[in-house]
């Protein structure tokens, strides 16, 4: 008795398992054509080591990786991003030094269902990478119409 109402639930969770919530023949719509670039934001990250509780038997070594969004401000004209970054007040005075163009972290927002490609030898988004030049990217819509914009970063401040 008790194994069949095992079996019982677990044919009745299998069976929600395998159901869905959608409906079937639903209006089709039309793919986006948005494939535009509306933000281009940076970060610096670096690897802070701080130690517990030195010269106890329970002393430790913390390494962590710290991060700081770099304060920004964009003017988009035509298909063009003007950046002007410069380093927040809340980065600790240590690391301002270490900051450059050369190596920062970028994002850009895009429209949903969109993608971004790196031309020529611009740094792909989510990795390090040197903005001291202009970059571009490809933005391609939903519908497959894409776009190239140029990102033109302004010298630290």
């Amino acid at each position: 008795m008790k194994y069949s109402y095992k079996l019982i639930l677990l044919l009745g969770l299998f069976a929600a398992a395998l159901s869905s919530c959608l409906k079937s023949n639903l209006p089709k719509l039309n793919n986006s054509s948005l494939n535009g670039m509306t933000a281009f934001n940076y970060e610096y990250r670096w690897v802070d080591t701080s130690f517990v509780l030195p010269g106890t038997p329970q002393a430790d070594t913390v390494i962590s990786v710290k991060m700081a969004i770099l304060d920004n401000s964009v003017t988009i004209s035509h298909d063009t991003l003007y950046t002007a970054p410069a380093i927040p007040a809340s980065l600790p005075a240590s690391q301002r030094p270490n900051v450059t163009l050369k190596h920062l972290w970028a994002y850009a927002s895009i429209p949903n269902a969109a993608t971004v490609v790196p031309l020529n030898s611009a740094p792909r988004l989510g990795d390090p990478g040197d903005f001291t030049g202009p970059v571009s990217y490809q933005v391609t819509a939903a519908n497959g119409v894409a776009s190239t914009w140029v990102v033109v970063t302004a010298p630290l401040q």
